[in-house]
Parts: structure tokens; C-alpha cells; sequence
């Protein structure tokens, strides 16, 4: 948590992104139904089957939801128990 005092105190973090397991899990539970519909358009549940807009347009989906579950974390911290913000400022 050493880099959120740093990033609190406006300094930026020399960390860089990284794939979060429970971010591809997150994504994959919010896909199964789209997957569905994908696989019964295409007549095919294999991914190799289906026209490239379907493969793009899945694809396009899975990481929207990636990405939301990755900026939920960045506003609330890891595991949710620390908000990123100076809490001892007053306005």
C-alpha cells in the first residue's frame, strides 16, 4: 500500500497496469449469456466458428467489463477497505 501514500500525496505511481485474475473472472461471470447468444447465432459453441463481428463484438464486451471491474478497484483499493484520497484534508 506503499504506492497509494505516494499517489495520495500527488506524486505518480511508477507501477504499471496488470491482468487481475478476479478482474478476468469478474468479466467472464458478467459473459456467459452473451456467449450464449453468440453461440446460438453462429450455430457453434467453438469461438473459431463465429464471423469475425461476433468474435470482435464479444471481445469488445469482455473487456468493458474488465476495465469496470479495474477502475471499481482503482477508486476503491484492492480489496475495497481503502479509498485513494486524503481523508484528513478538510474543504
Amino acid at each position: 500500500m506503499e504506492h497509494q501514500k505516494e499517489i495520495k500525496k500527488g506524486n505518480r505511481s511508477p507501477k504499471v497496469a496488470q491482468v487481475s485474475k478476479a478482474g478476468v473472472l469478474y468479466a467472464k461471470s458478467k459473459l456467459k449469456d452473451r456467449y450464449k447468444e453468440f453461440s446460438v447465432k453462429n450455430k457453434s459453441w467453438a469461438f473459431r466458428d463465429w464471423s469475425e463481428d461476433d468474435r470482435v463484438n464479444f471481445f469488445e464486451s469482455y473487456t468493458r467489463e474488465y476495465l469496470k471491474h479495474a477502475n471499481e478497484r482503482a477508486r476503491n483499493g484492492v480489496d475495497g477497505s481503502y479509498e485513494i484520497q486524503d481523508k484528513t484534508r478538510t474543504e
